[in-house]
């Protein structure tokens, strides 16, 4: 049994044992790769899909698996390996049917929006009918919509069951791992300890569960360090724990020159779009302008702390991607926050605009908490309700105040797509009112998908009876029970 602290790093397929919290993910995931010929795993940076799938679920199978991470490298592994799987003869014998695991898959989508489009979604659509592999997607919640643009001729084969998202821990599975972890070096278990640092943890990041790193962080605080006797269980104490962490695990016994060279290559490996980079050391020492043998000492020193790891091709690859600048800058004070905030959000768009990504769930729900601190232009608040779209339901409370619905009608009017069109309407469909009652009437006139117009019409018919009324003929029942689908049906009959 290896250990359960990994800190920043991920479970691999030896930790099955220590790999606490994510049973109910683990059987549910295993439950669609049995039931699906194509899974979708997605979430947050960080959340701790790549350890669900080595630690929790690829143990569990029986049959043979394909897993590989997917980096700049993988051209020609997919190619040789994973295609030909693709288009094997139906009817393939249970025991052969293998399972391919595509981790991190975000990384050829962005390949492909720079003109990599070496992987079509074609190649995966025999799946569905020859039944000879079960194909396992894993990517960040934020690259979604890309990956539904890369979908976007085989969506007919994909339903929303065969999504999973994985969401942060709450704080009842959040004090479990911590009191198994503490079990497991043989120290005392204080619940009503372990109670108030998991109920701290939970309101970080605006309170949007545990995210599984800070668990491991303050696991490794407790053991190795434990509480001085009377400090108040707060906000201020756990913020403190995962600020001391950094310095002590990263920057301890650096001179301050290291220090900010250290930053510089950690902001370089983490990248502009959010993604891992991987660079050799000759490579970050010409980015760098700084020598190689100095690179070298420090990403030895960097290795042996766990920040940064070497992958099999022999490049310097960071552990985890919230080791940016922005993560030390995130406990000082308001102007340095603001700041902060203010370069986040004009990053994401920047990143949006050159290649369609959206913001991911951790930044959104800071974004959200601060956004006094922002002045958006029209295209950036379009830009952040998309974002927002893509990862919630409008009809959360938490979002009303986010209620721009001339800025939702400007986007559904701009959308090409009937699919998208119809899923912004749908998200926001609570927020209108009868103020909005004559935008929604003149898009559904311009519109002529009738999925997308049946919708319209349920969206406008509480706002304006009598106007629906006539659009069916008069044919009017109660509105409550009217689903777009019958309305669809009674407009082409009308």
């Amino acid at each position: 049994m290896t250990e359960p602290i990994k800190l920043l790093d991920f479970y691999g397929k030896d930790d099955r044992d220590c790999f606490f919290g994510r049973d109910d993910e683990r059987i549910e995931l295993g439950r669609l790769i049995e039931s699906y010929p194509a899974v979708i795993l997605t979430g947050e940076s960080g959340i701790g899909k790549t350890s669900l799938l080595l630690a929790g679920v690829i143990p569990d199978i029986t049959r043979d698996i394909i897993y590989h991470r997917i980096n700049p490298g993988s051209r020609g592994l997919l190619k040789e390996k994973v295609f030909p799987l693709l288009n094997q003869a139906p009817g393939a014998a249970a025991g052969e049917k293998k399972l391919i695991v595509l981790d991190q898959f975000e990384e050829l989508l962005l390949e492909r929006e720079f003109g990599g489009d070496w992987f079509p979604a074609s190649l995966i659509e025999p799946l569905f009918s020859s039944g000879s592999c079960t194909l396992l997607f894993s990517l960040r919640s934020d690259y979604l919509p890309l990956f539904m643009k890369w979908l976007k001729s085989l969506r007919a084969y994909f339903r929303a069951e065969q999504f999973m998202y994985l969401e942060r821990l709450d704080r009842r599975r959040g004090a479990d791992i911590l009191a198994r972890i503490m079990s497991y070096y043989r120290e005392a278990v204080d619940y009503p300890l372990i109670n108030s640092i998991t109920g701290e943890l939970a309101k970080l990041d605006a309170g949007g569960g545990i995210y599984p790193p800070h668990v491991q962080i303050v696991a490794a605080h407790l053991i190795k360090r434990g509480l001085r006797e009377g400090d108040p269980v707060d906000a201020a104490l756990v913020e403190t724990i995962l600020s001391e962490f950094f310095d002590r695990e990263i920057f301890q016994g650096f001179s301050e020159y290291d220090q900010k060279l250290i930053k510089d290559l950690l902001d370089m490996l983490v990248g502009r779009a959010g993604l891992r980079r991987k660079f050799t050391l000759e490579e970050l020492g010409s980015r760098l302008n700084e020598t190689e043998e100095k690179l070298t000492s420090l990403c030895t020193a960097l290795i042996d702390r766990r920040v940064l790891r070497r992958t099999e091709e022999g490049r310097i690859e960071i552990i985890h991607d919230f080791l940016s600048r922005y993560f030390f800058d995130s406990l000082s004070g308001n102007e340095r926050k603001k700041r902060r905030y203010q370069d986040m959000f004009f990053s994401a768009f920047l990143d949006f605009s050159e290649s369609g990504i959206l913001l991911d769930e951790k930044r959104a729900r800071m974004l959200l908490h601060h956004l006094e601190w922002i002045h958006l232009r029209r295209e950036e608040k379009i830009f952040f309700l998309k974002s927002l779209m893509s990862l919630f339901a409008f009809g959360d409370t938490f979002y009303l105040n986010l209620a721009m619905t001339e800025d939702i009608l400007d986007m559904v009017a701009a959308e090409q797509d009937s699919e998208n069109r119809h899923s912004m309407l749908s998200r926001s469909r609570t927020l209108f009112s009868t103020g909005e009652a004559g935008r929604l009437k003149e898009l559904y006139e311009r519109e002529d998908v009738p999925r997308v117009k049946g919708l319209l019409l349920s969206i406008v018919s509480p706002l304006d009876p009598g106007w629906a009324a006539g659009e069916i003929g008069g044919r009017i029942r109660d509105w409550e029970i009217l689903s777009e689908t019958m309305l669809e049906e009674m407009l082409q009959t009308a």
